[in-house]
Order: C-alpha cells, then structure tokens, then sequence
C-alpha cells in the first residue's frame, strides 16, 4: 500500500533531526564549532494584533512569532512558550512590568525582542519563572524618577536563566538577583548563565533624578556564570555606586540566603566610581534578616578600566566586607584612580583571598587599604593566608613592595 504523505513528511523530518543531531556531535569531537540549536519546533503562531490576547489563547509549547512589528502592550507569560521577533514596548507612563514571567511558570524563551520603557516604566522584565532563556533580546529605557529600576529582576525564581547576545539597560540596576522574600521559602536563583551580554545605563542619564546603584547585582544566587560581558556606566547616586555587587541580602522570612559560586570570565568593567563589592554575610544588623555566608567568587582575565574618583566612588577596583571566603582574582587588568586597588572595608578577615598575575595600574597611594593597615601592614589579620603574587604594579608604594616581594614593580 502507498504511504501516506503525512508519513513520509514525518519521516523525512525525523531523520533530519537525527543528521543534525550526529554533524553537532561530529563536529564537537573534531573540535569545530558547533552549530545553534534549531528553533523550537511548537505551533508557531504569527501575531499581528492584540499581543496578550495572542498570549493568553496560544497553546502551550507555541512559537509566537511578531513578524518585526511594534506592539504597545505590557505581558503576562504562565505557560511555556516562546515570543520571538518584534518590539514591545510601553503602552503608557508608569508601567510597573513590562513583561511578567510568572512564578510556577517554566520554559520561556525570549528570542530577537526589543523591550522599551517609556521614561516612567519600573521594570523591563520581571522574570520569576524557572527555565527561562533569552536570545538576543534588547532592554532599553527603563527608567523612572524618584523610584529603583531594574531592565530585569528576579526574587521568585529557582533558575535557571540563560541570557545569550542580551542587552540590559537601567536606571538603579541592569540586571537583579533577590532583593524580595520568595513567595516559596528555600528559592534561591540556581544555574544563571550570561554570555556576550551588555549591562549598562547611558552617561547622560547622570543629569537626571534617576537613581544609580549598581549594573549588576545579586543579592540571593547561586551557581552563576558572567562570561565575555561589558558591565558599565556607574556613579553615585541613592547608592556608592558599584559596577557589581555580590552581596547576600534578605528583608525578613529569608535566612536561606547566600550569594554563592559565581564566576565572571573575560569581563570588561568600566566607567564606574567603584568595581565589584564581595561581602560574606549580610550587612544588616537586625536578626531576622541575616543570611548564609557568601563566597567562591572568581574573576578570571577581567578588566577593570577607568574606575574613577570622577564618578564619586572611592576608585577602587575591589572592595571586600563582612567575611567573603576563596576570593580569586587571576589574571586581571585594573586601571584605577583611587588610593586602593583593593579594600576591605572593615575589620573582619577576608579568607582564601588569592590575587595572582594580571597588572594593576596605578596601584595607589595604600595598594591595600583596611581599618587594621595599609600596603600590607597586618596583612594575615586582614586576610589569613591569603595571596597576592605574579602581578605587574605600577608605582607601588615602597612598604608595598617590600611586604609582597613576590610581584613585579614598574614605574609609570
């Protein structure tokens, strides 16, 4: 009996799938690159009006594609679907959520989107879903005087998050990790992976009444890996003003949480009154909200460029409080204008601090700044065992160079 053409459709997708499946692992082996995932393969649905109608009526698993169009709309997503190929943006003044990934949600992809705010829109991407992966996809103008913003926040979602080629543009922050009680105790952001992503505000936004805090910051987050990103664009304003803070913080009902095991990778931090802030446990005093302690934070092959006096921090590449442990800082570039291109900023040790090869120009008037000593003085009550060799210093202070011996010193 002749097949049906249904039947050899079926088939021949098949084993379409199964050829692109063996030239991915071919390649791999051989050592080539290998190519991106096919899209997915749901019902894909072109929308051409009313996007949270399209939203609400798609069946689970559908593509919704937006053909390049503009939508005025925010959005609600509780079921897996990806939306892919269009803008969004704000449909009015004082939009709290641009686009709402809910909590019990899972398998959101967001792929070639721009999402932008109006002027007084609160959040680009509110995203409490698990499973949540962005491609190429553009947050722009998420901004509001009086009030913290964030281009995306997420305090209800278990992870994971892949953002891939993304763009994160806000007022008080890009880009956000806990900072709220989780709806379900126990939440931790687990498994968020960025690569070639920019997190950044523009400079003109320092003229006006936005609050500034950080660009990236993770309050409550595990497993996190920042590789190959530009994080920028930071001065003091509502806050010191950090290119990236990994601090654990909880406001009450929370004493989970931790900042832990994050790596950034061939990173480039510019343009910020301070660089990153590592604290261990919680800056807060009050017993209901202290939380885990928090370390395994690693910069590989970084570079920190123009860390400046000017943006009304202290200029220093990287500041420690509160007790972090196993801090690496390898192979990194720093150009700082502070008096210290590494403090810690209270008198409570700092342990398995390694700091190895790299250069650091200007190394500044105390290189390392502490309440106990500078330039090395009490070095193993500031940081017990810790390490600070192979790297290149420029003007270093001579007690400097006489307490760690193990480096090399230039003049500039």
């Amino acid at each position: 009996m002749p097949r049906s053409w249904d039947a050899i459709v079926t088939d021949y997708e098949s084993l379409a799938a199964d050829l692109t499946a063996l030239n991915c692992e071919a390649r791999a082996l051989a050592g080539g690159e290998v190519p991106p995932e096919p899209p997915p393969t749901g019902d894909v649905i072109y929308v051409e009006e009313n996007l949270p109608q399209a939203i609400k009526d798609a069946p689970a698993g559908a593509v919704l594609d937006l053909g390049g169009l503009t939508f005025l709309a925010t959005i609600v997503i509780d079921k897996p679907l990806t939306i892919q190929n269009g803008e969004i943006c704000a449909p009015g003044p004082n939009v709290n959520d641009l686009v709402t990934l809910k909590h019990g949600t899972s398998g959101v992809t967001l792929r070639d989107l721009i999402l932008r705010g109006e002027g007084s829109t609160k959040r680009g991407i509110s995203n409490q879903a698990a499973g949540t992966v962005l491609e190429r996809v553009e947050v722009r103008n998420i901004c509001r005087e009086g009030q913290e913003t964030q281009a995306m926040a997420m305090w209800d979602s278990p992870g994971p998050l892949t953002a891939t080629d993304c763009y994160f543009e806000g007022g008080a922050l890009a880009f956000l990790a806990g900072g709220s009680t989780p709806t379900i105790p126990n939440t931790i952001a687990t498994g968020l992976t960025f690569t070639r992503c920019t997190f950044t505000r523009p400079l003109e936004w320092r003229d006006k009444a936005y609050a500034c805090k950080n660009s990236f910051e993770l309050k409550c987050a595990k497993d996190v890996l920042v590789e190959d990103c530009e994080i920028s664009n930071v001065w003091a304003q509502g806050q010191a003003g950090y290119a990236i803070q990994l601090t654990p913080s909880q406001y009450g009902g929370s004493p989970e949480t931790t900042v832990d095991n994050v790596t950034f990778r061939r990173c480039h931090i510019h343009d910020a009154g301070n660089g990153v802030n590592m604290l261990g446990f919680t800056q807060h005093d009050e017993d209901d909200r202290q939380t885990q302690r928090g370390g395994n934070y690693t910069f590989e092959e970084c570079t920190f460029e123009n860390i400046l006096l000017a943006y009304e921090g202290q200029g220093a590449a990287v500041t420690c409080a509160h007790t972090p442990f196993n801090i690496r800082i390898l192979d990194c570039t720093i150009h700082e204008d502070g008096g210290a291109f590494l403090r810690v900023s209270d008198k409570q040790p700092v342990e398995g601090l390694e700091w190895r090869g790299g250069r650091v120009n200007v190394a500044g008037t105390y290189g390392v700044f502490s309440p106990l000593g500078s330039r090395g003085v009490a070095w193993e009550t500031i940081a017990p065992g810790g390490i600070i060799a192979g790297v290149t210093f420029v003007n270093a202070h001579s007690s400097f160079k006489a307490n760690f011996p193990d480096n090399t010193y230039e003049s500039a």
